[in-house]
C-alpha cells in the first residue's frame, strides 16, 4: 500500500505528472490484449489506467488503498493494501500492471509474488519504476512543484535494473525484460509467467 496520505485523482496532479502518466501508459499498449482481464496494482482513487484501456478489456480491476466506487460493469476498484494478499483470486488476470507503485511500498517483493499468483500462465506483469540515477532530477523538480513533492518523497526505494529482474525471479517469473525510458530515468520490467 502507497503510504500517503491520500490517493490523488487525476485533477490533482501537475500537467507534466500527467505527460508522464500517458507516456508510462503508451509503454504498455502493446500488451492489452482485446478481451482480457487487466488488473492495476496500485490503480489510484479513480483508475484511470483501467479507464484508458476500457475499450480494449473485457474486465479490469484496480486496487489501492483508498479508491471510488465505480459504476462500470467492466471496471472494479477494491481496496487493498499491496504489501499483502490482494483480493484476487489465483489465475485470474492475463496482465498486471504496477506503473509507479514499486518504489512506494515496503513489502515490494510482496507485489511481485502476489502478481504471478494472480496472473493466468502466459499472462504479462509490466512494472515501472524510476531509476537511481533519477532520484536527484525526480527531487529537484518536485521542489519547483513541476511534479508532486509529496509522491517524490514518499518514495521508499530507488530499484536498479538488476533488483528489478533478481525479484522477479524470485518470484518464479522465467521470461524477463528490462527497458529503459524517459532518458534512462525510468524503467519497464516485463516478465512472463
Amino acid at each position: 500500500m502507497i503510504k500517503r496520505s491520500r490517493s490523488f485523482s487525476f485533477e490533482q496532479m501537475t500537467l507534466l505528472d500527467r505527460i508522464i502518466r500517458r507516456w508510462r501508459s503508451g509503454m504498455i499498449v502493446s500488451y492489452v490484449s482485446k478481451g482480457s482481464v487487466m488488473c492495476d496494482l496500485g490503480c489510484g482513487k479513480e483508475g484511470g489506467l483501467l479507464k484508458i484501456f476500457k475499450d480494449r478489456i473485457s474486465l479490469g480491476i484496480g486496487v489501492d488503498m483508498d479508491v471510488d466506487s465505480v459504476k462500470d460493469e467492466k471496471i472494479e476498484l477494491k481496496k487493498g493494501d499491496l504489501n499483502d494478499v490482494l483480493p484476487i483470486d489465483d489465475s485470474f488476470c492475463d496482465l498486471v500492471v504496477s506503473l509507479a507503485v514499486l518504489e512506494h511500498l515496503e513489502k515490494p517483493h510482496m507485489l511481485i509474488r502476489e502478481a504471478r499468483r494472480i496472473l493466468c500462465d502466459g499472462g504479462f506483469l509490466i512494472i515501472s519504476t524510476p531509476t537511481p540515477t533519477a532520484r536527484f532530477v525526480l527531487e529537484f523538480i518536485s521542489k519547483l512543484h513541476l511534479i508532486s513533492r509529496e509522491e517524490i518523497e514518499d518514495h521508499k526505494h530507488y530499484f536498479s535494473a538488476a533488483e528489478l529482474i533478481e525479484m522477479a525471479k524470485e518470484s518464479g517469473f522465467k521470461s524477463i525484460e528490462l527497458i529503459k525510458f524517459q532518458a534512462g530515468f525510468n524503467q519497464l520490467l516485463i516478465a512472463k509467467k
